[in-house]
């Protein structure tokens, strides 16, 4: 290497360890020792530099603030995390064409849920049920602990309407409803899975609701106090059935908090169920 190509590759060092290069404390000493011919490459270059640094910045913050959204459609297996198996998923499929877009398939997934809601069950195999009427609700109330995850589905009978009201108080079953695991508002322990609901009253007033074993009819909670009322008989096709799935503190604990699972409906029987508390599950 000729001394001069030397002498000229040890400033540009020296100028880069002592951070002299585009800086404002000397930017005359950096243009007269590493380009004392009064070439404009120099420049070119910074120029280039500053754009390709401004560029790398620009995609690193907008990358940080878009990486949750995007990335979370990256993980093609739902594994949570996105790595050469979601890529093979991608390549393997690569070139054709789906036939469902995201809200077709959200549509079908709402088609299919009633699917998987029987219409009769084994401890009340003459009460029929129209899972195309049943609601369904999910949450996550917290935190992406499956723990706390909670899925409910409620259906009143087929053929509710055809029961008045004096024929419901002395015990019908009205519904069926599937259930996470957590515990009857009365302390009992509840299995994951479908229960049947009875309602019945004395005076028709007074209206209470018990919880049954969906197989066997066992009575898994008594006497679950029920907001209930009679109402004028409303000409309308089929039960309105609801779910309400609601956050409470705690009780037990003012910095805890009870996640809730409340039914209603209104039938065209005349008779209004305004809620009654099903499942709990509290937490410290």
């Amino acid at each position: 290497m000729r001394p001069e190509a030397t002498e000229q590759f040890e400033a540009r060092t020296g100028a880069l360890h002592d951070g002299s290069i585009g800086s404002a404390r000397n930017p005359q000493f950096v243009e007269t020792r590493m380009n004392p011919h009064g070439s404009s490459r120099l420049w070119t270059r910074r120029l280039l530099w500053l754009a390709m640094a401004f560029t790398l910045c620009f995609t690193i913050i907008t990358g940080t603030l878009s990486a949750q959204t995007e990335c979370a459609f990256a993980d093609v297996n739902g594994d949570g995390v996105v790595d050469d198996a979601d890529l093979l998923q991608v390549l393997f499929c690569f070139g054709t064409e789906t036939r469902l877009t995201i809200p077709e398939l959200n549509h079908a997934l709402r088609m299919r849920l009633p699917g998987a809601f029987p219409r009769r069950f084994p401890a009340a195999p003459d009460v029929p049920f129209d899972p195309q009427n049943a609601a369904f609700a999910s949450t996550r109330p917290t935190t992406a602990d499956s723990f706390f995850d909670v899925f409910v589905a409620w259906d009143t009978r087929a053929d509710f309407h055809q029961f008045g009201v004096e024929q419901i108080a002395p015990g019908l079953i009205v519904g069926a409803v599937y259930l996470p695991n957590g515990f009857a508002p009365t302390g009992e322990p509840i299995q994951e899975g479908f229960y049947l609901v009875r309602m019945r009253s004395r005076d028709m007033e007074d209206w209470r609701a018990d919880l049954l074993d969906a197989r066997t009819g066992v009575v898994i909670a008594a006497n679950l106090p029920a907001a209930a009322q009679r109402v004028i008989r409303i000409p309308i096709p089929g039960t309105r059935n609801d779910i309400a799935i609601k956050i409470h503190p705690n009780p037990a604990n003012p910095n805890g908090f009870c996640v809730q699972i409340w039914l209603s409906y209104l039938c065209p029987n005349g008779l209004w169920l305004d809620q009654v508390l099903i499942w709990q599950r509290c937490f410290p």
